[in-house]
Formats: C-alpha cells, structure tokens, sequence
C-alpha cells in the first residue's frame, strides 16, 4: 500500500468513525462484518462491503442522516429489496449502506378513492395481500414480487408481466416524499405545476434523493382473468402471432416469452408441462369484466390457432395458476440450479425479437468453452427480454466469457433498434453504454438534472469501471 493511499484509507475511516457517531441517535449502527457482506449483496450474489449500516427509524432519521452526511461528505448506498439485477446496490469501503427495508409499514388504505399510502419497504406481495380483501391491487408486478419493494419500484420503474396493459410504476404514482442529499426534504406530485419533477424521480435509479414514502394509485382487480399458451415452431411465428393479436385491437393484460432453452432449463427442476419440442412459447392473458373476456377470448384464440402448433385455454384459477407457474418461478429455478448465472435485460421492437434471439445464441455458441448456455424469458408485448446465462463456477474460462457475452447482446440490442434496459435499469452493468445509447446533448442533460437535486455533487460509485460488472456478478 502506497503512502497515498495508506494516508486516504485513513482518512476514510476516521470520517466513518465520525459519521457513526454522529448518527447513533438516528437509527441503529451495525458493523458486525458478516451482516455488512450478507446486506450487502443483492439477491443475485452481486454488490460489496460498506464500513457500516445504517437502519433509520423513520423518515425525520433519514434526513438527518443524509445532512450529517453531506457535511461529513461520506457517500451513502441505500438498499431496499435489493431484488434489482443490474448492480444497483453497489456498496464498498469508505461507504454506508442505508437500509430501509424497515420501514415497510401501510400507513393508510383509501380505499374509495384507490389510494395508498406506504413506507418504501413495503413489499410489492404484501401490498397485494393488504389490498385483495378489498379486490384492489397495485399495478406494478415484477416476477420479484416476493422481495421488491414499492420504494424499489419507484427509483427503478418497475414493471411487469401486466405493465402492457396496466403501464409500469410512473403510471401509478400520486405523489412521493423524498430525502435529498443535503438532508432537506421535498414531496413531489403528479399534480405540481410546472415540470414533471415526480417523473423525473421515477426511473431515477437511486441518483436524486431518498424516497421515504409513497403515494400509490390502485385499480379494481379484473373480474375475469383467463390465460392461453400458443407454441410456436420458430421465434418468427410467435412474433409475427403476438403482433396479430395486437392488430386486432385487443390489448392482453400480459404476453410473455420463453424460448427453446429457457424451457429446457426449467424442466432440469421440476414439471413445467410446457412443450419441450417448441421453439418459443407465448403466455398471454385477458382479462376485465366477463363481457370483455367473453369477447376478446375468442379473438385472441383464433390467432393463435392460425399459427401455433399447440394452444392450451386455462379459465379456472389451479389452471391458471399450473400454466403460468413455470414463468412465475424462473428467477427461483435459476438459483436452484447451483450453476452461475447472470440474468441480462435488454429491449427492442417487438418484430425484431426473433433477430435478437438469433444473436443471443449465436453470442452462446461463440462463448461456449465458458458458458453453459442462454435462456430467454421476458416480456414481449414491449419487446423486453431477459436473456440468462449460465455457467460452471469453476470454469476459468467464465468470467471472461459472461462480460464479453453480455457486452454482445446488449450490442446486439442497440444494433436492432432497441435500448440498453427494458426494466432493470443501468445500474454499474451498462455504464459503459450509455453514451452509445444517448447523444452528448443527452448525457449533459441528465447530468444538469443531477447537478440540480445534488448541489455538493455526492461522489458517485467510484468502483462502477465500465465494462466490469457481469465479471464481478460471478459468486465466489
């Protein structure tokens, strides 16, 4: 260690030392080493280890913890579900982790005006629970449903399977109370005069303030929902049906995708009961009252059987529930595996998803003596998909081959007209493409819009180099 660095490290923690402090009466210090590495890392294995955490005990603490460190200048990483995949919790030496995942209360059902009001580490199933009785639900329904939380959906955007029909978390957002670096607070809502400053906080990733509660619209759940499954002999026959359906003016509550692999993955841990000689399948399903159903069924059936090879019908709910669980379960079949994975997201037009796929498995074929393979799943009534790769952890040959693979694909996204995030966001993933996604008028606007919620300019995530995330993103 250089003489430099020997001096800065110190310096580091004395400033922490302060910070702890300082902050002792605002929410609980953890430094015990194993909770710091366990909280620290998100769901899929990525992240780091903070000098300390910090638990606050409500949103007064929040901000005094952010004023005290901004004066102390001392970067702070929150966490909520950490359910996001794009290493957007990135917490290291010299920084504190926030941990809002206690402050998950419902503070307040309107339930004739469809509203709620909650805590940001309300998890998103609880709230469907909390509302159900009441046949209301919250839109935004992320396959993390089980871990990710309302304050995670909003700094993310979150969608989900429904987000096709229902929209994804911006559209159901009334107002949001939120900490800014300096300490001070602000509440920002749909109906402030002026610029859209609440959507410009949602989608944020966690870069412009804290949010410390939220205000969320809520809708009827549909009376009727049915679900159909077309299998397709290539991915063009379902892209082509998926766009049919759409045509005929029908708009599905959710299209979901699944390629050859992503199948053949899923039936490695249990019977999904979906073809295994299919190429794609497609998951769809209507709903709304029985009159909307009762038209609209027959239409998207129609299609599908013009075009697929297999369609199933479920109306009832154990049906439902059998034809969906395969998908709904994916991100759990993945950890089950014991094999690495990495799951990727990455969106373009949906008559170019055949194309896409075509470049997934050909960036899998390229990288096999590191890669296992790459399974597709997603959402493709907006072209957004998931591609998972997988690989032995004691492979040498891996980590390399996972960054170069996830740096083709997202390429390969950018080539076909598509973005380098559907719904989970850059995170440290994608920094790198960011200016090969956004024109230099683009890039100095989103950082004049950070420069004016962040006077001092909190230093961001020093350890993000471009390029190295999917290589870190494999376990140890």
């Amino acid at each position: 260690m250089s003489t430099d660095t020997a001096g800065s490290s110190t310096q580091s923690h004395t400033k922490i030392s302060m910070f702890a402090d300082a902050v002792a009466s605002h929410g609980d210090v953890i430094t015990d080493g194993s909770v710091l590495t366990s909280r620290g890392h998100d769901f899929w294995g990525v992240g780091g280890t903070a000098d300390l955490m910090l638990r606050p005990h409500n949103h007064d603490d929040i901000a005094a913890i952010m004023r005290i460190a901004s004066e102390l200048d001392v970067p702070i990483v929150p966490r909520g579900g950490a359910s996001n995949c794009s290493g957007g919790m990135m917490p290291a030496g010299g920084r504190v982790l926030l941990d809002l995942s206690d402050l998950n209360r419902i503070l307040d059902v309107d339930v004739e005006g469809r509203r709620a009001r909650v805590e940001p580490g309300v998890v998103n199933s609880d709230l469907q629970e909390h509302l159900a009785p009441h046949s209301l639900c919250f839109s935004p329904d992320p396959v993390s449903a089980h871990l990710a939380t309302v304050g995670g959906n909003v700094i993310e955007n979150a969608g989900g399977p429904h987000a096709l029909k229902y929209g994804v978390t911006y559209n159901h957002i009334v107002s949001a109370r939120v900490v800014l670096p300096d300490g001070s607070t602000v509440t920002f809502s749909a109906d402030d005069d002026g610029p859209d400053l609440l959507g410009v906080l949602v989608g944020s990733e966690g870069t412009l303030g804290i949010v410390t509660e939220v205000t969320v619209a809520l809708r009827p759940i549909a009376e009727v929902t049915h679900s159909l499954m077309g299998a397709f002999a290539s991915a063009r026959e379902a892209a082509d049906t998926i766009s049919a359906i759409i045509a005929t003016g029908v708009v599905p509550a959710a299209v979901e995708w699944l390629d050859r692999d992503g199948i053949a993955g899923l039936e490695e841990f249990y019977n999904t009961g979906y073809p295994t000689d299919a190429d794609s399948i497609v998951l769809i399903d209507v709903d709304g009252t029985a009159a909307e159903v009762a038209r609209d069924q027959p239409i998207v059936e129609r299609v599908l059987r013009e075009r697929a090879t297999e369609v199933r019908v479920a109306e009832d709910e154990k049906s439902r529930a059998a034809l969906w669980y395969g998908r709904l379960h994916a991100p759990d079949s993945v950890v089950a595996s014991g094999k690495g994975f990495f799951i990727g997201d990455v969106t373009v037009p949906r008559n170019r998803i055949p194309e896409m796929q075509e470049a997934i498995q050909a960036t899998a074929t390229r990288h096999r003596d590191g890669l296992l393979f790459i399974a597709v799943c997603g959402h493709a009534g907006d072209g957004d998909l998931h591609p998972t790769t997988f690989y032995d952890k004691d492979n040498p040959k891996a980590a390399a081959a996972l960054a170069a693979a996830n740096n083709e694909i997202i390429e390969a996204a950018l080539r076909l007209g598509g973005t380098i995030t559907g719904e989970h966001g850059v995170g440290t993933e994608k920094i790198q493409f960011m200016t090969q996604r956004f024109t230099p008028v683009e890039i100095a606007a989103q950082r004049s819009i950070k420069k004016a919620f962040d006077q001092e300019g909190v230093r961001p995530d020093r350890t993000a180099q471009p390029g190295h995330h999917a290589a870190r993103a494999i376990p140890g």
